[in-house]
């Protein structure tokens, strides 16, 4: 009998801490859209070849959304602009990349609770230079200083989000296609039009809150390879980028670290081969998926 009434009190105290352990909150899925949208930032280059010297880098990409948080969808508008200052006579700001962009990101679940979670994304994307010269100089090479650069293109993109705590937290998968409506490019075969991406956030909450991700590309058709070296040559096919964000405490800034090896995505200078650290502060930045999940 005594041990029946220990057996049952041992049951009590157990479903009673069952009871007592919180459940996992219910994010909104648009909050986990937002936490992985691309941030802006401010950079000092470490150039290790293929860019002219730089003073800084600076990406500003806010991002307004057009519908209610509480729909099964999300249009986003942003008005993108990439910039930089080159180390030069009157320090000059050359040829910034307009890159505004209408996405429609769409999803079946409302809510997160820590389960892996997908949602898609489809966007129309503009690429231009604000230029209005001629493409190529006379022996052929791009125009940098003057030459127009414009492109059209949409990206298609899935999204998996929540597979790990702390290890592929997010990872995406998209296409880009180049739709040659608008276009400026310069002779077939030098800009790669059909492009694959995968990305992923490889840890999350490393050092003052931070999150380590990596991207890698792959050119599908035909582009103009620049390097003299075989290997090299095989690599400008995949470009790379490595990032580290982290948020600093009490502030709406972070750290912002990247790593880039690839065709530059500079607008026209995409003939030259980008191979660059860069450090500097971010915003709009998110560690991961809310933290009251973890």
């Amino acid at each position: 009998m005594r041990g029946a009434f220990m057996l049952s009190g041992v049951l009590f105290l157990g479903a009673t801490a069952r009871a007592a352990e919180p459940e996992a909150p219910e994010i909104p899925t648009i909050e986990i859209v937002r936490s992985n949208l691309e941030a802006s930032y401010v950079t000092f280059p470490i150039i290790l070849s293929g860019v002219d010297p730089l003073i800084f880098e600076t990406n500003i990409a806010p991002h307004f959304f057009l519908t209610p948080h509480d729909w099964p969808v999300a249009v986003a508008l942003t008005p993108k602009v990439l910039l930089r200052m080159f180390q030069g006579p009157s320090t000059p700001v050359k040829t910034p990349s307009y890159m505004p962009r209408l996405t429609v990101y769409g999803w079946f679940e409302r809510t997160f609770t820590g389960k892996p979670l997908l949602y898609s994304s489809v966007s129309l994307n503009h690429h231009s230079n604000g230029q209005s010269g001629p493409f190529a100089n006379p022996d052929g090479s791009n125009n940098h200083e003057t030459g127009s650069f414009a492109t059209n293109y949409l990206e298609f993109s899935l999204h998996r989000a929540g597979w790990k705590p702390a290890l592929f937290d997010t990872t995406n998968l998209s296409l880009e296609w180049h739709t040659g409506i608008g276009e400026e490019l310069g002779p077939d075969g030098r800009y790669s039009r059909l492009r694959l991406h995968a990305g992923t956030t490889m840890l999350v909450h490393v050092v003052v809150d931070g999150k380590f991700t990596a991207r890698v590309s792959a050119f599908l058709d035909d582009f103009a390879e620049t390097s003299d070296n075989d290997f090299v040559r095989v690599l400008e096919r995949f470009p790379l980028e490595l990032q580290y964000i982290a948020k600093l405490p009490k502030v709406d800034v972070g750290l912002y670290v990247s790593y880039y090896f690839g065709h530059d995505y500079y607008n026209i200078w995409f003939d030259r081969l980008a191979n660059m650290f860069q450090i500097g502060i971010g915003s709009d930045v998110s560690s991961s998926v809310p933290g009251a999940l973890r």
